[in-house]
């Protein structure tokens, strides 16, 4: 029989949507998927709990942050971690120090995997095309870094709170959502720029192009905006605070030192997401969203090199995963849920066939090694 590539693709397709169906099918199908993203993501990226060091780098000022917020900011008038108090503050509350931070991220992780396959299954109607997403999730760098980064680095939580707003409707969540997701890690403020274009392609039609920017949602991600900035500037008059990155600035731009490491910091932020990505650039184009499509490429653009002139790049850009969603709210209207779960299928086995890499700085790379391999490592190796 001679061999075809074509029937080989579709049949591998069918066997994929035909498994994920019988989880589609059943009545808790969120609480299995969040289940079921979990094991598949420390599968092939579990924590190397041997690297964790409290006595030095970001964990150690997390911890002391954990202790008290004003002392820290009275003892490191630079940091780039001054403002990042949402889980420091949430820990001290609770206590447990590092122990608790471990376990709000793995609740955070799990949670985010449900977030995503409500909010795509709100967009699609179809429970598959939802999953898919959110197995593809879990395949990737945004989806793993809850379970895997215990560093003092809370990104798995930021990225949870500022996706919030794609799901919630009322107000003053929203506005409560983003201001946490603000001060728990500042890159969020750029991934703003996604939830501003999401706002304006579902505005009403026929509205102008001031009240489309301007609409009771983009209100709502603006007010948390300037609130955040008002807290930020009392904090920063009452303690003289600055950031480390800004002070750096004096040696040199980073971005161009350690440009030979931006394509796989790109690459890493979103694997076979962009895909989808690329989709919603062709589809703004084709329906005229001219506007919306400027203020969403320049978000991307903004934030790949901002992201890689800091030494974290991998990490950086993790907060492009926001415009997954609003590029899967658009391909929902315009693409039918068959083609859709198509497109989500390229995106899982791409993301698949990619190891969990990470970059930063000028030439540091490493994999954040499946489980198999880190068992292998603490048994014979360490």
């Amino acid at each position: 029989m001679k061999f075809s590539f074509y029937i080989y693709i579709s049949n591998i397709n069918t066997r994929i949507v035909a498994n994920i169906e019988k989880i589609a099918v059943k009545k808790n199908w969120l609480i299995y998927i969040m289940f079921y993203c979990s094991v598949v993501s420390l599968f092939f990226a579990f924590p190397s709990f041997d690297a964790w060091d409290a006595s030095s780098g970001r964990l150690h000022s997390f911890l002391l942050q954990c202790e008290s917020i004003t002392e820290f900011w009275k003892e490191n008038k630079i940091s780039n971690v001054n403002y990042r108090i949402t889980v420091p503050l949430l820990v001290g509350i609770i206590g447990g120090g590092h122990t608790t931070s471990i376990i709000i991220r793995f609740i955070v992780g799990i949670l985010l995997f449900g977030l995503c396959a409500k909010i795509i299954y709100d967009y699609t109607k179809d429970r598959t095309s939802a999953i898919l997403f959110s197995i593809t999730l879990a395949l990737t760098n945004p989806g793993a870094t809850s379970f895997c980064e215990h560093r003092g680095m809370f990104d798995g939580i930021a990225i949870f709170l500022v996706m919030l707003p794609f799901y919630f409707k009322n107000h003053f969540l929203i506005i409560f959502t983003i201001l946490l997701a603000f001060f728990t890690d500042e890159r969020t403020l750029v991934s703003t720029g996604f939830l501003l274009t999401h706002g304006m392609l579902n505005s009403e039609k026929g509205l102008g192009i001031i009240r489309r920017i301007f609409n009771n949602y983009n209100l709502s991600i603006l007010t948390g905006l300037i609130i955040y900035i008002f807290i930020r500037y009392q904090i920063n008059v009452a303690y003289g605070l600055g950031l480390q990155e800004v002070n750096q600035l004096k040696y040199g731009w980073k971005f161009l030192n350690q440009f030979n490491n931006v394509p796989v910091a790109i690459w890493t932020g979103l694997e076979g997401f962009w895909i989808v990505i690329l989709l919603n650039i062709i589809l703004l184009y084709k329906n005229q969203n001219f506007f919306s499509g400027l203020i969403f490429i320049s978000t991307i653009i903004f934030l790949i090199i901002m992201g890689n002139s800091v030494g974290d790049t991998s990490r950086s850009m993790l907060y492009l995963f926001p415009a997954v969603i609003v590029g899967m709210k658009q391909i929902s209207k315009k693409i039918p849920n068959n083609e859709t779960r198509n497109i989500l299928i390229l995106c899982l086995i791409i993301s698949f066939i990619f190891p969990s890499y990470w970059v930063g700085a000028k030439s540091s790379i490493w994999w954040q090694y499946p489980m198999p391999i880190q068992i292998i490592r603490w048994t014979f190796l360490l």
